[in-house]
């Protein structure tokens, strides 16, 4: 049988670099992090002046290790590239076109057409509604409403999931509830039987539900995708301030018309390979499973439709997560029970602690958990209060330490 290493080809420390700069935060390295909203730019507000644009780095100095520095536009003659070459050669559309039913998408299912001069989010909105496979897969989508491409293959171009909320557990899934379990215990059972197949997340979010998919490979994740579309690979995009709305749109449509991912077209035009930001962008869709009780979850037998792992195991993410998506008394009220308890180190201990992937100055940090300390007395000796109750809760959750009788 093939060694599992030959599916963990990464460079785990990218799985916690993310803790450098909490999400949805950008350091520029010239003042203090600020805090970025979410873009929400007036389509087609802007012009094109007809020349090609070359990406070159700004003079700013970034000290943030989670992002590429800061890039600016600046205009420079030359032979367009692919992304501009599909705007005005292939599609006779200026790269900001405001022309109405500039890019512009149509879809049919079975033969039938649905859509035609849709916009990006009416595309969205309709793929989504196709809650099963077997009505899927008769979905079609075009550029230009005459080459029409299978919606799984757009799915692939386009860096999109168009996962639906409504839709029903995998058949043959097993199926539980949330509160009869945890996020920890979940992922540490995953990489304790080294699953392959699908874990599905269904939690309640208002009036609505958002659906979250992890499809594993022998333990370790190799893609998560999320029904909240903010949480899929080009809105996380817009919110780092790689690309804009109008840099999206097009992209998006330029892949369709070209056939070619979108990930390469936007990595072309900003001069950044954006797909090393795929494990800080699925840390954002993980963090947004903590901290609920409701819902429920499945775990399936499937083959995963890509090879190629995020993490050696869901394990090196739970720090983070928790970290960044609980407070501190929402932390505590967890493990308040066990506050004045004598704990001492499992036989797990070592063999979790090196899977969760932490860096040299947190494992030196945690060192006092398990020594005859009371929880209270370990978690006191950290500095830092978010990661110390958050280790707390993770070792006592899977299970690293046990109490003193």
């Amino acid at each position: 049988m093939e060694s599992f290493e030959r599916f963990a080809e990464i460079d785990d420390e990218q799985i916690l670099a993310e803790e450098t700069c909490p999400v949805g935060q950008l350091s520029s390295g010239t003042g203090p992090v600020q805090t970025l909203a979410h873009p929400r730019r007036a389509q087609e507000q802007d012009s094109w002046d007809g020349r090609a644009y070359t990406i070159v780095p700004s003079k700013a100095i970034t000290t943030d290790l989670t992002l590429p520095p800061m890039f600016e536009r600046i205009p420079m003659p030359g032979k367009p590239s692919d992304f501009e070459t599909a705007d005005i050669v292939k599609q006779a559309i200026p790269r900001r076109n405001t022309t109405p039913g500039a890019h512009r998408f149509s879809m049919r299912a079975n033969g039938e057409l649905e859509l035609e001069g849709a916009t990006l989010a009416q595309l969205s909105h309709a793929i989504s509604s196709k809650t099963s496979d077997k009505e899927r897969r008769t979905v079609e989508v075009s550029a230009d409403g005459h080459a029409w491409l299978p919606l799984a293959a757009f799915i692939q171009l386009s860096s999109h999931d168009f996962l639906s909320p409504n839709a029903e557990m995998p058949p043959g899934a097993y199926v539980s509830k949330l509160a009869d379990s945890s996020i920890a215990r979940i992922f540490a059972r995953t990489f304790e039987h080294q699953s392959t197949g699908k874990l599905t997340f269904i939690m309640p979010r208002g009036d609505l539900k958002q659906r979250t998919e992890i499809q594993l490979l022998r333990g370790a994740p190799v893609h998560i995708a999320s029904s909240d579309v903010s949480l899929e690979m080009p809105a996380q995009l817009i919110r780092s301030r790689l690309i804009d709305g109008d840099d999206l749109r097009v992209a998006v449509h330029s892949s369709l018309a070209l056939k070619k991912p979108f990930t390469k077209l936007v990595s072309e035009r900003i001069g950044i390979d954006v797909t090393k930001m795929n494990v800080r962008f699925a840390s954002e869709r993980l963090e947004s499973l903590v901290g609920h009780r409701e819902g429920s979850f499945s775990i399936s037998t499937s083959t995963p439709e890509q090879t190629r792992p995020i993490s050696t195991s869901l394990l090196p993410f739970l720090t983070g997560i928790y970290r960044r998506g609980m407070s501190p008394p929402g932390l505590h009220r967890l493990i308040a029970p066990q506050l004045e308890h004598t704990f001492l180190r499992t036989m797990r201990f070592e063999r979790y602690l090196e899977e969760l992937r932490l860096t040299n100055t947190e494992s030196y940090a945690v060192r006092g958990f398990g020594h005859t300390r009371t929880l209270r007395q370990a978690i006191a000796s950290i500095t830092d209060e978010r990661f110390a109750l958050a280790s707390a809760y993770l070792f006592l959750e899977l299970g690293m330490i046990a109490a003193i009788a």
